[in-house]
């Protein structure tokens, strides 16, 4: 039910550029890092079944579980960076810096949960709809957001969300979504 209303107030969130939308930017950002987490939450516990469900002596075993790990840990940590700039998140102008760390987190979400949806794919899981769909808005939140990502005081630039996610979880063109 979490992700039933998240989605809903994502689904707002994608039909309007921020500047022009009747809800506050705040609480876009935060019904799509809830409807993210909700997807983490549900992509980690298809990954624990469907590794639990391989034998340890198959090839594909170690590789997926060694991703569905390493998607949620990914995932899970930019999450709570998400969350912690929500918090702070004024009533907002497009150069907050924790709106910023929000776009930020999220392109390390996307990250972790592509990885994840690779290893359900990997292990012969269907990857669900409100999966996918996290999958869009999180592209669609990290390219509206826009900035740099700051590591270690260079520009790391954004991750390469979609590189190991199934074709089928990219979206068809990002840049046209929400327009």
């Amino acid at each position: 039910m979490k992700l039933g209303i998240a989605g809903i107030l994502a689904a707002s969130f994608l039909a309007c550029s921020p500047a022009k939308s009747p809800l506050p930017v705040r609480a876009q950002a935060r019904a799509a890092v809830l409807t993210m987490a909700d997807a983490v939450e549900l992509a980690d516990h298809l990954c624990a079944t469907a590794v639990q469900g391989l034998k340890a002596d198959v090839k594909p075993f170690a590789a997926v579980a060694s991703k569905c790990i390493d998607g949620y840990q990914i995932a899970r940590a930019a999450l709570i960076d998400a969350e912690d700039a929500l918090d702070v998140l004024d009533e907002v102008e497009s150069n907050d810096p924790a709106l910023q760390k929000i776009g930020c987190a999220t392109f390390s979400i996307l990250s972790g949960l592509s990885l994840t949806a690779s290893a359900l794919t990997d292990a012969g899981v269907h990857v669900p709809a409100s999966v996918r769909d996290a999958l869009s808005l999180g592209t669609w939140v990290s390219q509206s957001v826009g900035g740099s990502c700051a590591v270690g005081g260079k520009d790391a630039g954004r991750p390469d969300v979609g590189s190991d996610a199934p074709d089928a979880l990219a979206p068809a063109d990002a840049g046209a979504v929400g327009g």
